[in-house]
């Protein structure tokens, strides 16, 4: 049985989000960590 795209987009969307912005967080958690030990 196939959820409706919809769901399926409702619930992908916020994941796919919170990724994108733990994602970030690291990223700019690296970049920090370069700057000081740099």
């Amino acid at each position: 049985m196939n959820p409706p795209k919809k769901l399926k987009t409702v619930i992908v969307l916020p994941l796919a989000m919170e990724a994108v912005l733990a994602f970030q967080i690291t990223v700019s958690f690296m970049v920090c960590v370069i700057l000081f030990k740099g």
